[in-house]
């Protein structure tokens, strides 16, 4: 690892002297256990006082009307969705928590089993890439809250995916579906349990033609488990890899503006192309090797550490300007997170703590050329050191009735990066080169919360909390070669507060949060600055604020809603991003106003179910259209349908997506010409689709 600053290294020991000390001295003391909270390999299971948390079951994946987990976290409140190719892989899904849209994915940190998913480079395809099949449940931390816990990219949220794991007992099932666009898939999931080792596997393949023209699609993806669980003792390989390969059918344009209305919807049939050779392929394999060591019954050491290898390809070929650009990309991510957790009565307050370590370094090397047989004519590596100390403590009062967290973390980061261009090579001689970079940073993130029992079917909840977000590796640099370079990229940083209530009144469960976020240095592309392909830049300041209201209502025994409805705003705060460009209040784009969601869930009979969902999602900017001058993108309601049976080892259930056959889409990008007739692309989704599907448990 590249030497820290001693002043960085001094402050890392102080915070570690601090915390540990503090374990040492409460270890003294009665010890208590806690119920309220739970610290296992997911760091955090049952909520972080004072933040807006939500956890979905596997139960409520299996009766959601949706094939993709994109879809699933996009009925919770305060999420948003869009998709580029309406397939039943996800593969191009993006959920944004808390509005940050064209950069949702890069603050909007992943976890599996507790473990980043996020690298450090921009594309990404995670929650594509883990079986439905294999998830026991998701938590969802939205906000800030969970950036001491879990570090770089946590601002809008984090969303963490828990797999089945451990076997308790042998199992096997196959799952065999077919639907609409030629679509195959198959699902396999097997565990075997002997003695104190058990052993799982959850594999996937999605084969489909898509909806689109060069639309195709095959997605495979397998997670492996391997386990001992002794007395004191549990410890484990996990082993996942993925593969896909897809067609990109590129964005159909909308017809040009006549007397400031467009005039019709598109140039093309919803089902064209634009892009018909277009081709991208990825592979990924990741190694973590874990376990949990129970000190004694109130403490434990946690640690796991691991390697992903991931492999991109990217083939553009544009028949109008008769270019070709075949890109790879690799990138290795090794990894160590030991962590320390205990549970003590310091003062006679229950408290329990949580000190940890985060290390991570990441490899990228990316290769372009004009085909893969020529020489390539950019060669882009860099190196990336990340290391994050971090302490959780969370206290519970006899006399609050209730929570409250505090917890820091400090964060270093190292990273160097150059570009090695041959102006030979073909293509080459009109190439930009990337400068040499070497940039060493830190930064802190914290929070405060606190849950308070007002009375037995209320509580109210509140917190505040400082977030960051480093820059990705195709924010640094321009994501094709005649972009500028933008090396100089600072470190995002946010400030949000959050207050709510939960009330249950009979069977009715109420939540209802207002929250408030302030930005500085949020990165965002500029599509005007400097190259016709634009260049990220920092802005100064940015705010977001909004409300989320959620209620579930079991009506009757057999019958259930489950319904929310959200405000998110999200706004330029001062100053402009470009030259006379003035956007001050302005709206970011991409990010809807009003959404809202309502679920029903009816228990037909003993053996069937059925499930619907309406989903409404308002109008929202095109990508792209900063100073709003563009029309918007639409706002448009979808229904969805579920019917599941069961009879013994047997199962079945048929799908029906967009039911009323809607026609709409959720991402578009507008032209940076500023003319009345310019025009924007837009990514049309899937008419009325289903999906039937058959399975057996041994």
């Amino acid at each position: 690892m590249e030497k820290c600053n001693r002043p960085i290294l001094q402050t890392l020991y102080t915070l570690a002297y601090v915390c540990l000390s503090a374990g040492s001295a409460l270890a003294d003391v009665e010890q208590f256990s806690m119920n309220e909270v739970v610290i296992t390999d997911t760091r955090l299971t049952s909520g972080l006082p004072g933040a807006s948390t939500i956890t979905i079951t596997s139960e409520r994946i299996e009766n959601s009307p949706y094939q993709t987990l994109a879809e699933i976290l996009s009925t919770l409140p305060g999420i948003q969705f869009r998709s580029l190719y309406s397939d039943p892989t996800g593969s191009k899904d993006v959920v944004d928590v808390r509005g940050f849209g064209a950069t949702a994915e890069s603050n909007t940190l992943i976890l599996l089993d507790g473990r980043r998913q996020n690298d450090m480079e921009i594309e990404k395809s995670f929650l594509a890439n883990i079986p439905l099949e294999s998830i026991e449940r998701i938590e969802i931390i939205k906000g800030s809250a969970g950036s001491v816990l879990y570090g770089d990219g946590a601002i809008g949220g984090v969303i963490n995916i828990i797999t089945k794991h451990p076997a308790k007992s042998d199992r096997a099932n196959i799952k065999i579906a077919a639907g609409s666009f030629s679509t195959k898939k198959t699902d396999i999931s097997v565990a075997q349990v002997k003695d104190n080792f058990s052993i799982s596997l959850h594999g996937q393949i999605t084969d489909t033609d898509g909806y689109r023209q060069n639309g195709n699609i095959l997605n495979q993806n397998i997670i492996n488990d391997f386990r001992y669980t002794g007395k004191k003792l549990e410890a484990y390989l996990n082993i996942k890899g993925d593969q896909r390969k897809m067609g990109m059918p590129g964005g159909l344009s909308t017809n040009q503006v006549v007397n400031g209305r467009p005039v019709g919807l598109y140039y093309h049939d919803r089902n064209a192309a634009t892009e018909i050779m277009d081709k991208s392929s990825s592979s990924s394999i990741e190694l973590t090797l874990g376990g949990t060591y129970q000190l004694d019954k109130n403490f434990e050491i946690i640690t796991d550490g691991g390697i992903r290898r991931t492999k991109n390809h990217f083939t553009d070929i544009d028949n109008a300007f008769g270019s070709h650009n075949n890109q790879r990309t690799y990138l290795d991510t090794w990894s160590l997170t030991p962590r320390l957790t205990g549970d003590f009565q310091f003062l006679g307050t229950p408290a329990n703590t949580t000190l940890g370590l985060d290390w991570y370094y990441s490899d990228y090397r990316t290769v372009r050329g004009k085909s893969l047989d020529d020489k390539p004519h950019n060669e882009f590596d860099a190196r990336q050191h990340t290391l994050g100390l971090y302490c959780q403590n969370i206290f519970s009062p006899r006399d609050l009735k209730g929570d409250i967290s505090f917890g820091i973390r400090l964060h270093h980061l190292n990273f160097v990066g150059g570009d090695q261009l041959d102006l030979d090579a073909p293509d080459g001689d009109w190439r930009s080169q990337t400068e040499t970079l070497e940039e060493t940073s830190w930064a802190f993130s914290s929070e405060i919360g606190i849950n308070h029992g007002l009375t037995n079917q209320s509580t109210i909840f509140g917190r505040a909390a400082r977030g960051i977000r480093l820059p990705t590796i195709d924010e640094r640099i321009s994501s094709k070669d005649t972009g500028a370079t933008t090396f100089k990229l600072k470190t995002q940083r946010s400030w949000d507060l959050e207050g709510g209530i939960r009330h249950r009144i009979g069977s009715i469960n109420l939540q209802s949060s207002a929250y408030a976020m302030w930005i500085r240095n949020e990165i965002h592309l500029d599509a005007r600055k400097d190259s016709f392909l634009g260049t990220n830049v920092n802005l100064h300041k940015t705010r977001r604020y909004g409300f989320e209201n959620a209620i579930e209502y079991q009506l009757l025994k057999d019958f259930s809603i489950n319904g929310n409805i959200n405000y998110t705003r999200a706004q330029f705060q001062c100053c402009d991003i470009n030259d006379g460009l003035k956007l001050d209040g302005n709206d970011l784009p991409l990010i809807s106003k009003w959404t809202g969601n309502l679920y029903a869930k009816w228990q037909i009979s003993e053996h069937t179910t059925m499930a619907v969902n309406t989903s409404f999602v308002g109008s929202r900017k095109f990508d792209n259209d900063q100073e709003e001058f563009h029309t918007k993108i639409p706002g448009y309601s979808t229904t969805d349908l579920k019917v599941r049976g069961s009879k013994e080892k047997f199962f079945w259930l048929f799908e029906i997506n967009n039911l009323f056959d809607k026609e709409y889409y959720n991402y578009g990008v507008a032209s940076s010409n500023r003319t009345k007739a310019s025009t924007e692309n837009i990514y049309p989704l899937a008419g009325r689709n289903f999906l039937l599907q058959a399975g057996y448990t041994y």
